[in-house]
């Protein structure tokens, strides 16, 4: 009887881990989403404040008469966060 219960919660714990796999790519991929579909209200001055963090973070990117360009995969979470914080911020303000 107490292999039977052993074998449900491996499997409790299965499921729950890959659900919570599943919940952090839908996290990741929101917040690329906000950061893509945001970023496009921001002014010059507020985006020189985005640009500092990808500076500062030594982040690679690219840049060109349409703009500056990164990849979002590259980074991590924090500095996403970080990022995305700014955003807020920015938007909710006046620079």
């Amino acid at each position: 009887m107490k292999s039977e219960y052993n074998n449900t919660e491996k499997e409790y714990n299965d499921t729950n881990e890959e659900y919570n796999i599943k919940n952090a790519c839908n996290d990741v991929n929101e917040s690329y989403n906000y950061i893509i579909d945001n970023i496009k209200e921001l002014h010059e001055e507020q985006l020189i404040e985005v640009y500092k963090i990808i500076k500062l973070n030594n982040i690679k990117h690219t840049i060109n008469s349409n703009g500056i360009f990164i990849d979002l995969k590259l980074i991590s979470n924090d500095i996403t966060i970080e990022i995305i914080n700014l955003i807020k911020y920015l938007k909710n303000t006046k620079i």
